[in-house]
């Protein structure tokens, strides 16, 4: 891919399908209650990248999200090696363009984020303002259901994932290095790597009872 220019996409592509067993269309990948339930966000990822076949599967997941109208509104963006180099300095110049007075020390912090992952798959979404039907929220929506099955097929076939967004996702001067268009928004930057550091803190206990609703 080549920042400035679309370029082909997964979703334009065609992905090809992954044959599996009838049974279960990921092989050794854990049951979906136990994925669903055991997901954390790794506080870090080491330098491996995951196998194509790894993301490939995962992209199908996500193409399976809700999606109101069929209008298929997602569209990915794989960013690896030199890629993620030249994210980082779009992006550093984007923070000094929104704030001039933003000191060095931020603008290279700014410059090292997408070298944080080995891989980062942009989940945007194409919208359709003007669909005599389905809002733009909605749109909007499916890709969110996408990015989070996405992250939930990365981490159910043994991967860590992190969804970061932030101004560099909402930045003019960002989406257009990227190659996107009026009608592109980034839901997602999804850094994918294998999970490392300490592990996440156990997720605090969160009683059901303290987030249902009741119709007064």
């Amino acid at each position: 891919m080549t920042m400035g220019s679309r370029g082909s996409t997964p979703a334009d592509r065609h992905l090809p399908l992954l044959e599996a067993p009838e049974a279960n269309c990921y092989v050794g990948a854990m049951n979906t209650l136990e994925a669903l339930t055991s997901r954390r966000s790794p506080l870090a990822l080491g330098p491996e990248a995951p196998p194509r076949e790894v993301v490939t599967r995962a992209l199908e997941a996500g193409m399976c999200a809700p999606d109101h109208g069929k209008l298929r509104p997602w569209r990915f963006l794989l960013l690896e090696g030199e890629e993620r180099n030249r994210l980082g300095e779009v992006m550093a110049e984007a923070l000094a363009a929104r704030d001039p007075e933003a000191p060095e020390r931020l603008l290279e912090k700014e410059r090292a984020k997408p070298l944080r992952a080995p891989m980062i798959i942009t989940v945007v979404a194409r919208l359709d303002p003007d669909h005599r039907k389905i809002p733009a929220e909605e749109q909007r929506q499916a890709v969110a259901s996408a990015a989070f099955s996405i992250m939930l097929a990365i981490h159910a076939q043994g991967w860590g994932c992190q969804w970061k967004t932030g101004a560099a996702a909402r930045d003019p001067k960002v989406l257009s290095a990227l190659g996107l268009g009026p009608n592109d928004e980034i839901i997602a930057y999804l850094y994918v790597g294998v999970a490392a550091g300490d592990p996440p803190r156990p997720r605090r206990e969160m009683p059901l009872e303290d987030f249902l609703l009741q119709i007064p």
